[in-house]
């Protein structure tokens, strides 16, 4: 073992590298409406990794038991065809690096978070909704020259309505992050 590896310099790596995974799946998520294997199999590994130098109670057993349970939380919901595999991919890899306790959590705002977006999809198909999302899609919003979306998949053109989930599953991490910075 490393003798220059310590618990706070492993923390402060796990928690970049749980920020910079959630970050970039969630660009890949909102842009392309997929997060890419190679991002979520390299960040695994990273995970592991680090899980492998911990020293004391946060070692292997401990990052596999977060990466199975953010697995465990979200399965459900890709069997039953409401989430697509990536998203549960994604937040098993998360579970790898934040470990059990965390990945409840960030599970648990994210099915908020989820929940209000799928609200605010809902009422956009009522008639004040839908003047309200009219009104903002007429902004100039090309002056900014923000990249452009993909357009939506066909295997989702049939759904109610469709919800990039990586980037609600980020949006959890970052506010857990804030919690936990914040006590």
């Amino acid at each position: 073992m490393m003798p220059f590896f310590t618990d706070v310099s492993l923390a402060s790596y796990a928690v970049a590298g749980l920020l910079i995974v959630a970050i970039l799946a969630a660009w890949h998520d909102w842009f392309q409406w997929r997060i890419p294997n190679r991002l979520l199999a390299a960040s695994c590994a990273a995970a592991l990794m680090l899980a492998a130098f911990a020293p004391g109670s946060h070692g292997l057993a401990y990052s596999l038991a977060g990466g199975f349970l953010g697995f465990a939380l979200i399965w459900p919901f890709y069997w039953k065809g409401g989430m697509a595999p990536g998203d549960v991919k994604l937040l098993a890899t998360l579970g790898l690096f934040a470990g059990p306790a965390a990945v409840i959590d960030i599970a648990l705002i994210s099915f908020f978070i989820g929940g209000l977006w799928s609200v605010i999809l809902l009422l956009n198909r009522t008639t004040t909704g839908g003047l309200v999302y009219a009104r903002i899609r007429s902004m100039p919003w090309h002056l900014l020259n923000l990249p452009q979306r993909d357009p939506i998949p066909r295997t989702y053109v049939t759904s109610r309505g469709v919800i990039p989930y990586g980037v609600v599953i980020a949006l959890g991490v970052v506010i857990k992050i804030c919690l936990i910075w914040s006590s």
